[in-house]
């Protein structure tokens, strides 16, 4: 546990240093929570069973800024929601970026977890929404 601590904190220096150096504040302003299913190795730990994908894999939700420099990571079972892994990731962050009013996400964090963010944080969820007509991987604004 001590070896994580470590790393985290060689992180957090490197990431302050690499947004100073491009002249941004420490805290950001705006930031993307996303999560996304991995397969795990043999020797596995926790995972789940992903209804969307039809495989078993671990989710991982991930909390970036405008860089995409990793603020939060939470890693979780895939049978986890998207909002119920957004909302213990989001944990992860509070009270550490005074800044931060506005976090984007896709369509899977729709619903409560708005309302949960209200109630809990002095910053906004705004959800960026995939056309529906795109069958394929598409970068979307934001995000």
């Amino acid at each position: 546990m001590e070896s994580i601590r470590f790393y985290r904190r060689i992180q957090n220096i490197l990431r302050d240093r690499l947004r100073k150096s491009v002249e941004l504040n420490k805290s950001p302003s705006k930031a993307v929570i996303d999560g996304q299913s991995a397969k795990t190795t043999e020797e596995g730990g926790s995972q789940g069973y992903d209804a969307g994908k039809k495989i078993n894999v671990r989710k991982r939700h991930i909390i970036v800024d405008c860089l995409g420099l990793i603020f939060a990571l939470n890693i979780q079972p895939a049978s986890i929601q998207d909002r119920d892994g957004a909302k213990e990731t989001l944990l992860k962050i509070e009270g550490l970026y005074p800044i931060l009013n506005l976090i984007w996400a896709n369509g899977g964090c729709r619903g409560e977890l708005i309302e949960w963010v209200n109630e809990h944080f002095d910053i906004k969820l705004e959800i960026v929404k995939r056309g529906d007509d795109v069958k394929r991987f598409e970068v979307l604004p934001w995000r």
